[in-house]
């Protein structure tokens, strides 16, 4: 089985308030047994799909150099979304 990669960052704290609320509108809690802990929320930037394990490494490589020569940055959420239909949200 090949995994799933993509490019993403993590989502900012003051997102927290944000998702609750999401959560809690759509019941995802009685929904799903398992809810991503916020720590684990990102905003994707690119999906890439499956990779081969040896361009894994390299890949990393190249994301860490290019992190390296980038300054942080300001970022605006409002809004979230999901994947599937709103009775299933994924």
């Amino acid at each position: 089985m090949q995994h799933h990669y993509f490019i993403g960052i993590k989502a900012p704290a003051s997102t927290d308030q944000l998702v609750t609320q999401y959560r809690e509108k759509y019941g995802l809690s009685d929904a799903y047994k398992v809810i991503p802990h916020m720590d684990d929320l990102h905003i994707t930037l690119l999906f890439i799909g499956a990779l081969p394990e040896q361009q894994v490494g390299p890949l990393q490589e190249r994301l860490a150099a290019l992190a390296d020569n980038h300054r942080q940055f300001q970022l605006a959420v409002d809004g979230l979304s999901f994947f599937g239909s709103p009775k299933g949200p994924r």
